[in-house]
């Protein structure tokens, strides 16, 4: 959230992928974004964020979702529920807030995320996922042979993993 462009960033050797890959998020909440963070400075948290800006739940939880407020060091279900929580119990008002309100504080129970979740979101908001499909297998491949073993297995049968990179049809060729 405090690090991302609209395009990608590079921070040292962080690379930081731009809001514009977000499949739903709005244009017009990704400039808010931008020009509330360039004027007033970074977010310090989840609330900090939400009381500086108007913002729906649903565009809210893609951000959470996609882990763009990992600097709070918070789980994302938890971000979610205070999210909701926040947006439900604030009225909504069509101009800056001159001070920011007084916020309740929820006990919400300690929640997780699983890698293949993770994934899974990751394509639903992105297209693509940030890891490697093969740390998502549930049991690791038993042949670890390579291109350079393939003489050694001549005529006989092999199994080799790999992932798709694209397809091309037969009329690309002409």
């Amino acid at each position: 959230m405090n690090k991302s462009n609209a395009g990608n960033r590079i921070y040292g050797k962080d690379l930081y992928l731009g809001l514009g890959y977000l499949r739903e998020l709005e244009q017009r909440v990704m400039e808010r974004i931008l020009k509330e963070r360039f004027v007033k400075g970074d977010f310090i948290s989840l609330e900090d964020f939400l009381d500086r800006l108007m913002i729906s739940i649903e565009q809210v939880s893609i951000l959470i979702r996609i882990d763009a407020f990992r600097f709070t060091e918070t789980n994302k279900h938890e971000l979610l529920w205070k999210a909701h929580l926040f947006l439900n119990q604030t009225k909504k008002i069509d101009h800056p807030k001159l001070f920011a309100p007084k916020q309740q504080h929820f006990e919400i129970p300690s929640l997780y995320s699983t890698n293949l979740e993770v994934a899974f979101t990751q394509l639903e908001l992105l297209g693509f996922s940030l890891c490697s499909p093969f740390e998502l297998l549930e049991e690791v491949p038993l042949n670890t042979s390579g291109s350079k073993d393939f003489e050694k297995y001549l005529n006989k049968n092999i199994d080799i993993y790999g992932y798709l990179i694209t397809i091309t049809s037969k009329n690309s060729h002409r």
